[in-house]
């Protein structure tokens, strides 16, 4: 029984057949959505998520901070610093656009809550801070769920 891998050696035949070779690229994409379609969507945010604790724990909490600044950097040299108030515009409209109206208003007296600091002071609160902010919060919220008739 003759296999179907045999070969022509003709040189016709040689000069018709010339394999394309898959990129690694090309293989990668096949890859990826045979597990999508496998898995699903859901299982790459999974995945993702993972790793980025992975990252985090292994690599320190600035980490990310300190990619974002230089990809931060890159994009400022290349769009400009208009660049950012644009597309912050654009994502204040979103934002105002999937919640109600009154969106801005209530995250604008949660923030008048939060303890005062200046501008240059950027550090990472203290634990009686958090637990502070906590209890604000919890506070509020239930003086918020008592109806005038409770009170």
């Amino acid at each position: 029984m003759e296999n179907d891998f045999t070969q022509d050696t003709s040189e016709e035949t040689d000069e018709s057949f010339t394999p394309k070779e898959t990129t690694v690229r090309e293989a990668g994409r096949k890859g990826g959505l045979k597990v999508k379609e496998k898995y699903g969507q859901d299982f790459y945010i999974k995945i993702g998520k993972m790793g980025g604790r992975i990252i985090a724990d292994s690599r320190g909490s600035d980490y990310y901070s300190d990619i974002g600044k230089k990809g931060g950097s890159v994009v400022r040299d290349k769009h400009g610093n208009a660049f950012f108030s644009s597309i912050g515009k654009k994502g204040g409209e979103e934002v105002k656009r999937r919640n109600d109206p009154d969106y801005y208003s209530k995250i604008g007296k949660k923030g008048g809550l939060a303890p005062r600091r200046s501008k240059n002071s950027l550090r990472m609160p203290d634990a009686q801070e958090i637990g502070a902010q906590a209890a604000r919060d919890i506070l509020e919220n239930m003086l918020a769920d008592v109806s005038p008739d409770d009170k």
